[in-house]
């Protein structure tokens, strides 16, 4: 017998095809090819290519088929909701710091070659490959262009009978450890009623996403990344609503206890900042220093970060 069908949805950025990766490993589903986004659903052929679907979501869940998935980026409304509902469909809901969002959508679009599609997409590409001085420069142009992003609307589905939520946090740490105990990703398995996949079956789904960068260092990326200006450009209406609505908390990295900018002897304008090196959250690298109660690391504040 075949599953009720299910909708593995998230917001932009937050491991919709990482969730895709974990429901394709339980062998249980198939994929439509169908991601549901408003107002239309976008149709993903095998070879990459898409083709648009006039049908809204409202229309498509009903028809789903038992044994098949769409994934999304669909924010919560009555209506979605009790299509859902009635279908008796399965659910999930991806969520993830939306610092962390804007930090992965500018891996993906500067670096991913799968981002590439046509001829506008490879010039939106070299203009962020070549355009930009490096990584920090970039994200505050991403900042500026994701910021407005009002991911409050996705927020209902938190406490929705329609739906069961996962933090990408949660599972992309447990399933990187080896000895995690996998709360959340058991969770999620219980929801969808699945049962005797392995753990090696799981954590080989880590970075197979479409969109993947397959970089490692995912969870608060955006830490290392933004500076003074980054922070002070997400002090931002929307972005603080969506934070909170989300379960999410605005503060910079709690091992970093100040940051300065000046200019060094020749004029040039340099960064400074004062890492606790005692500090379990403290990067490695910054712990070698240990001994030392602040280790003061200072570069030029437009200098590169490692490609990611």
């Amino acid at each position: 017998m075949k599953p009720a069908p299910l909708v593995a949805n998230g917001i932009p950025k937050s491991g919709t095809y990482f969730l895709d990766a974990i429901v394709n490993a339980t062998g249980l589903w198939q994929s439509t090819g169908l991601h549901l986004a408003a107002p239309h659903t976008v149709v993903r052929s095998s070879d990459g290519s898409t083709s648009t679907d006039s049908r809204p979501a409202t229309s498509v869940i009903p028809a789903l088929a038992d044994g098949t998935y769409a994934n999304a980026h669909m924010i919560w409304s009555s209506e979605i909701e009790a299509a859902i509902l009635s279908r008796n469909a399965k659910h999930v809901l991806i969520i993830r710091d939306p610092r962390d969002t804007i930090v992965s959508m500018m891996r993906w679009q500067t670096y991913n070659p799968k981002f590439v599609t046509n001829a506008a997409e490879q010039e939106a590409q070299s203009v962020l490959r070549l355009g930009f001085a490096d990584d920090r420069a970039r994200a505050l142009h991403f900042i500026h262009r994701m910021r407005w992003n009002d991911y409050a609307q996705y927020a209902p589905w938190l406490k929705s009978s329609a739906c069961h939520v996962v933090r990408f946090e949660e599972l992309y740490s447990e399933l990187t450890d080896d000895k995690s105990e996998l709360t959340s990703v058991k969770g999620l398995l219980n929801y969808l009623s699945v049962g005797g996949i392995d753990s090696a079956s799981l954590r080989a789904t880590l970075h197979q996403g479409v969109t993947s960068s397959g970089i490692k260092n995912k969870i608060g990326a955006w830490r290392e990344l933004f500076g003074e200006e980054h922070m002070s450009l997400l002090d931002y209406p929307a972005l603080n609503e969506s934070m909170a609505a989300l379960g999410y908390t605005a503060h910079s990295h709690p091992a970093l206890t100040k940051v300065e900018f000046y200019d060094d002897a020749n004029g040039k304008k340099m960064r400074r900042e004062y890492w606790n090196p005692q500090h379990p959250e403290c990067p490695s690298r910054y712990r070698v220093h240990v001994d030392q109660s602040v280790y003061v690391r200072a570069e030029p504040a437009e200098a590169a970060v490692s490609n990611p």
